[in-house]
């Protein structure tokens, strides 16, 4: 050993009985310059002198510190992480080498195992969420995090738990655990449920035949419902159903209809259907709410037409002719051609009277009827009767017949 080197050890180890000072590991021997670690075996080691100052490799999972500061001694402590060969310097005041330390760090792997997880925080619409937390590790395994035990905040609602969703349920507390996965992130969102108040609010029917409110129908003039202050109020009203008076047997058919429905409402203090409005409106205290228009009708008429015939004490009057329908309470129509028959008797047309002795319509002509049925009768004329004789009478002593006509058409010979 050279006397410089011995003068050092000598005056360090003076200086640190001088100032009460002891090291808690043993000095290693100060000639050796090679040290050999193991991964995960704590070591607490003095190298030796250092010189004015030391640099070098640094070697994970160990702190390289001066024993005393001052002092030129180097300590090593802490649990080796990576194995490897590593080398410390020690320098002269000069800037020289003055010694060189060589570790050798065995077992393990020669790569780093440690890793980084996290675990995040989201107000998920509030604000104050804790801080990230994050932890390096040296196993490839989880890491359980204590959740922080701050809680943010969001107006009107109270904060319930953390979910690992944004739209989950509660599934952690503050204060409780959670375990995050080798180099992972997971990420907390708060749960929320929204402070209640409640307020009454009511719905007008106006001349509407019902309204819808929450999936229920109502029929009522108006009704009171109590819901959650600020709620979304979405009503919608609808007409009636259309409606039909008349037959076809009559002659005519009327329909009526009804605005279907209307979906925009208006929060007023009385009914006035001013039009425009919104589909849907906040509740409020007192809320009157009302639909925005009127419910309106329309109105058409069908009209039916057809004529029927009556012999008129003949046969063969012809069947019931079908006019069709129009929109008009007026119509052409064209009457059968086919005419009845009545023996003694010549069909002259028709009338719409049963002891007309003249006809207003004929066979196979288009007249204008209303709507509904008419009934045309025969009219009838009575055919003159003839005498024939086998041989000419002598007029001397013959007397003719005489012959009186009735008002019925008919007639007697006497």
């Amino acid at each position: 050993m050279s006397s410089s080197r011995l003068s050092l050890i000598v005056l360090a180890a003076v200086a640190l009985a001088f100032c009460g000072f002891c090291v808690s590991s043993e000095l290693e021997d100060s000639d050796a310059t090679s040290y050999t670690w193991t991964v995960g075996t704590a070591v607490d080691t003095v190298l030796g002198p250092t010189g004015s100052r030391w640099s070098g490799d640094s070697v994970p999972g160990v702190t390289f510190t001066q024993v005393v500061s001052g002092m030129p001694m180097i300590k090593a402590t802490g649990t080796p992480t990576k194995a490897g060969t590593y080398t410390v310097y020690a320098y002269n005041s000069d800037g020289s080498v003055y010694q060189t330390y060589n570790i050798t760090v065995t077992g393990g792997s020669s790569s780093t195992t440690s890793y980084t997880c996290y675990l995040k925080y989201n107000a998920n619409g509030g604000s104050g969420a804790p801080s990230e937390q994050s932890y390096t590790g040296t196993s490839k395994t989880s890491h359980t995090f204590t959740i922080s035990s701050t809680k943010p905040t969001r107006s009107g609602y109270t904060f319930d738990g953390w979910a690992t969703s944004s739209s989950g349920s509660v599934s952690y507390s503050p204060g409780g655990t959670i375990s995050v996965g080798y180099n992972s992130t997971k990420t907390l969102y708060a749960v929320w449920t929204q402070n209640v108040t409640t307020v009454s609010i009511t719905i007008y029917k106006g001349n509407w035949a019902n309204f819808t409110f929450n999936g229920s129908t109502y029929t009522n003039t108006s009704k009171t419902f109590t819901v959650n202050s600020g709620a979304t109020i979405d009503v919608d009203w609808f007409g009636s159903s259309s409606s039909t008076s008349g037959s076809q047997s009559t002659g005519k058919v009327t329909t009526t209809t009804y605005t279907s429905h209307c979906y925009n409402m208006v929060k007023a203090t009385s009914l006035t259907y001013p039009g425009g409005g919104s589909d849907s409106m906040s509740a409020v205290s007192g809320g009157k709410y009302y639909p925005a228009d009127k419910m309106t009708s329309s109105s058409s008429t069908t009209y039916y037409f057809k004529v029927a015939y009556n012999a008129n004490g003949g046969s063969g009057a012809p069947s019931t002719t079908d006019g069709g329908s129009s929109s008009s309470s007026s119509k052409s129509v064209t009457l059968s051609s086919t005419k009845p028959t009545r023996s003694g008797y010549t069909f002259l047309g028709w009338s719409t009277s049963s002891t007309a002795t003249s006809s207003s319509y004929s066979s196979g002509s288009s007249y204008s009827f209303s709507y509904g049925t008419t009934t045309l009768y025969a009219v009838w004329k009575a055919n003159e009767p003839t005498l024939a004789f086998t041989s000419v009478p002598d007029s001397s002593c013959v007397t003719l017949p005489k012959i009186t006509y009735k008002d019925d058409g008919s007639y007697v010979i006497a």
